[in-house]
């Protein structure tokens, strides 16, 4: 019994680090780019950031329909993931708290992610 609420709770961890991590830069607040894995140099971070505000700039300029068929696609890993929670659910490996709370966090980034028309992929931490 002990081994399974373990093996459960640790399988709920890799859950989690799996959503969590990205290989994708993030740009916080300040603009700033945090650094995530081995540390970037401040070069390697200018240069990131160069990138960054190109690709913002890029996706204010599309369409509705452009800006919207990568919410598609979005929306479409989203609910992949909450697929994958079910699983998890249905395989005993979560309880359903954890299942429920994980979906709605999910949901809700859906939401979000369209209320704050924010470039997607760097989006992190915003939702």
């Amino acid at each position: 019994m002990v081994f399974k609420k373990l093996s459960g709770f640790l399988a709920t961890l890799m859950l989690l680090a799996t959503f969590s991590t990205t290989t994708f830069a993030a740009t916080a607040e300040d603009g700033t780019i945090p650094s995530h894995g081995p540390n970037l140099t401040n070069a390697q971070k200018s240069e990131m950031k160069v990138k960054y505000d190109e690709m913002n700039e890029k996706w204010s300029t599309l369409t509705d329909a452009q800006q919207k068929k990568i919410y598609k696609l979005m929306d479409k890993q989203i609910d992949i993931k909450i697929q994958t929670i079910d699983q998890y659910l249905s395989l005993g490996m979560i309880d359903k708290e954890t299942a429920t709370e994980m979906k709605t966090k999910l949901n809700e980034k859906k939401t979000k992610m369209r209320e704050s028309n924010v470039f997607p992929m760097f989006d992190r931490g915003r939702h």
